[in-house]
């Protein structure tokens, strides 16, 4: 029987030399359980791993690794809701890119 101060592996996940790791553990939306999104963000698009855990953290459901096509500069993801019937909702806004001259700190 472990105790609560034992670190348990959920997933591993590797991440590329120009890639970040975004990660959101939360409950679904029925609170009957947990799920662990994780997001692999560079240069060009985004990918969203989705797994489900029971309330031992045994992994119940895995879903296909969904890809975004939305250029990272004009796509920012919001929320991934999990909802009781199993499908899920990508949230993000999308807004329009504008090329232009950064102002001066100094001016």
């Amino acid at each position: 029987m472990s105790s609560t101060s034992d670190w348990k592996l959920l997933e591993s996940i590797a991440a590329e030399k120009d890639e970040t790791l975004i990660y959101k553990f939360d409950y679904t939306a029925d609170s009957s359980q947990v799920s662990l999104v994780s997001s692999m963000m560079g240069k060009g698009s985004g990918n969203y791993k989705i797994t489900l855990f029971n309330e031992n953290l045994k992994p119940v459901k895995k879903y296909p690794v969904i890809s975004n096509e939305f250029d990272p500069k004009t796509f920012v993801l919001e929320d991934v809701v999990v909802t009781p019937q199993g499908q899920v909702i990508l949230m993000g806004c999308q807004h329009e890119y504008q090329k232009g001259k950064r102002k001066n700190k100094n001016s």
